[in-house]
């Protein structure tokens, strides 16, 4: 029974430690994403597409090039509020690997107490 129980707390530790280790890879690029390259524009990020020729019979030209100027404005306003996000995301990688120990002790301390308590059924 021990075994079984040893066993089942590796299995666990293994499956707890993938997702905290696939939790710090999404933060790590989600960080890296935040984070605009130097120098970088919304002006120069941001291209105005053509109108395809099928659609514009139909298209409200200045509408289309208003929502383009309204979606280039956004995007400069995010990118100058980004690298501040991006900073202040760097606290969350310590702070996943403190969440998995406390976890793995928990886990750890339920495999002992179930040890225990296996070991005083069977005598």
């Amino acid at each position: 029974m021990k075994a079984i129980i040893w066993s089942a707390f590796l299995f666990f530790s293994a499956i707890w430690t993938g997702g905290v280790a696939l939790a710090i890879a999404l933060i790590r690029a989600a960080v890296d994403f935040i984070r605009p390259v130097e120098g970088a524009a919304a002006s120069g990020v941001v291209v105005q597409p053509p109108i395809p020729d099928w659609l514009a019979p139909w298209a409200d030209l200045l509408g289309w090039r208003e929502w383009i100027q309204w979606a280039t404005a956004l995007l400069e306003s995010l990118l100058a509020l980004l690298p501040a996000l991006g900073q202040s995301l760097d606290w969350l990688v310590p702070l996943a690997w403190i969440i998995w120990a406390i976890g793995l002790i928990g886990l750890l301390v339920l495999t002992l107490v179930a040890s225990r308590l296996t070991s005083k059924l069977s005598r």
